[in-house]
């Protein structure tokens, strides 16, 4: 996961990861942005966020995913 495209650092990043954050408002959602498991959907669940929300969520992080893998593969093609 990009944490550019998500907003936030990547030391953020790597505590939601680890299910912490300076922010625990953020730590949900990014921890789900990074690996939407069932693990993760169930703590955001418990957290307050309901379903359209983490759906909303899981749509947005493949998409700013996909991109993110798209610039590298141009990335890539440009040092060919």
């Amino acid at each position: 996961m990009d944490a550019k495209a998500l907003g936030v650092t990547g030391a953020e990043v790597d505590m939601a990861r680890k299910g912490s954050s300076f922010d625990f408002q953020l730590s949900m959602p990014i921890g789900l942005a990074c690996k939407p498991d069932a693990e993760h959907r169930e703590c955001v669940m418990k957290a307050g966020i309901d379903a359209q929300a983490r759906a909303d969520m899981e749509r947005l992080a493949a998409s700013c995913t996909s991109r993110s893998l798209l610039r590298s593969a141009q990335a890539i093609d440009d040092l060919s």
